[in-house]
């Protein structure tokens, strides 16, 4: 079997690791699997990491690509938040010059690939929802909008919303694509399967569940003491950890995570807690008090590896995501994940009645943190069932076996459910 992963760039990001963490096995498997980037980050230190199965597409300016991307959704509604990924490309010449079986497109947004021209790669696609993008008219996350169920327009994430604004043309876009090309999907969560579904662009589609895999080995558990050591954090208080990328994104909820920390550190009195961020932006000064807060800032894979067990827990506090790796990976170092119940969390977490609130009840999240970290006989236990939760579930070997099982499917037959 010989894939191609599409991305648009190798940087750091939830997305990218999933892609190359399969990637990564497919190639421990014995397939030929290559990796085709819009364009490669510039992030120092990756160039010397990058793989030789990594190719990037020249294809144009990949720097103003988004920026052009955007003009129709600026000129219909005012506001270049839509991507709708229309600007011609000539990525299937790269693509096709690997002589690929399968086409496993990633990140098709900001104009990666053109959604008019996906016919174009003339092999049988795969392609992940990361995200909402593929059955929206153009946003990545909806933020409860849900006029995707339809067909978009009036969209509220746009300056002037009409019924024939940049969210319209972008799913119709979409519906001429998808009605002439071959197209499976694969859905990292129940939650983003359930909306596929109900979507009127992916409503009939062949659409397979299969959850995002961790390397077991990589991530596992280790001392606190260890790590914490390593990595110069205090071994005298209570370490929630959360991951800091696009902290000015409401979607994320940095402001619902430093309020948890301010009301577990009121609320919790005899302990010292300190929230440890990880990630490439750094919280807003103010955010945090000043003893409240460590920051790590942007760790390597194998650093990542080394700081989730010096974690006694690992705060998630998005208002609406599909299957975030943070919390995959840390189940699979042994340490509990505590959030609110939104999106694809509830399909990680080990104990969900004992770790995930109502969304956005933030006393709720710290009755529920203050039990998890209450003592040491405690912490034992939900680090135990974390591990077993991640073992059960998230093996990256099992999940590229299926993904192996699906390119077989469409490679023999492309309209194959």
């Amino acid at each position: 079997m010989r894939v191609v992963h599409v991305l648009s760039n190798d940087c750091p990001g939830g997305l990218n690791h999933a892609a190359i963490r399969l990637h990564e096995e497919l190639l421990r498997q014995g397939a030929s699997s290559w990796v085709c980037v819009q364009g490669p980050c510039m992030h120092p230190g990756l160039a010397e990491r990058r793989p030789p199965s990594m190719v990037s597409h020249h294809g144009g300016r990949t720097n103003i690509r988004p920026r052009l991307d955007s003009v129709p959704a600026w000129l219909l509604s005012g506001k270049p938040y839509l991507s709708l990924s229309w600007l011609p490309t000539t990525l299937h010449r790269t693509v096709a010059a690997l002589e690929p079986d399968v086409i496993h497109i990633h990140q098709p947004h900001g104009a990666t690939v053109s959604v008019p021209q996906l016919g174009r790669f003339r092999r049988p696609i795969v392609a992940t929802l990361h995200d909402m993008w593929l059955f929206t008219g153009g946003c990545t996350f909806d933020g409860g909008c849900g006029r995707w169920s339809r067909a978009c327009g009036r969209c509220p994430k746009v300056q002037f919303p009409h019924a024939w604004d940049a969210s319209r043309l972008g799913h119709r876009l979409k519906r001429r694509a998808y009605a002439s090309t071959a197209l499976a999907f694969v859905a990292p969560s129940r939650w983003i399967h359930d909306a596929a579904r109900a979507s009127s662009l992916l409503r009939d589609a062949p659409i397979e569940h299969i959850p995002y895999g961790i390397d077991l080995e990589a991530f596992s558990p280790r001392e606190a003491a260890e790590s914490r050591h390593a990595l110069g954090l205090p071994d005298d208080a209570i370490l929630v950890g959360f991951v800091a990328h696009d902290v000015d994104d409401p979607r994320k909820g940095m402001d619902l995570t430093a309020r948890t920390i301010a009301m577990l550190r009121e609320r919790v009195r005899g302990q010292r807690f300190v929230a440890v961020g990880i990630g490439g932006a750094t919280p807003a000064r103010g955010l945090f008090a000043d003893d409240a807060l460590v920051f790590l800032g942007r760790l390597s894979p194998q650093e990542l590896a080394r700081a989730y067990p010096a974690f006694d827990a690992v705060l998630v506090t998005s208002r609406q995501d599909n299957l975030p790796n943070v919390a995959i990976e840390a189940l699979a170092c042994g340490t509990p994940v505590f959030g609110f119940n939104v999106g694809g969390l509830g399909e990680i977490v080990a104990r969900p009645e004992e770790c995930l609130a109502p969304p956005f009840d933030v006393a709720a999240l710290v009755g529920l943190l203050a039990s998890g970290v209450a003592d040491d006989a405690t912490r034992r236990r939900y680090r135990d069932a974390a591990r077993r939760r991640a073992c059960g579930s998230f093996d990256i070997r099992s999940m590229a076996a299926r993904h192996l099982r699906l390119y077989d499917r469409l490679a023999d037959d492309p309209k194959a459910n």
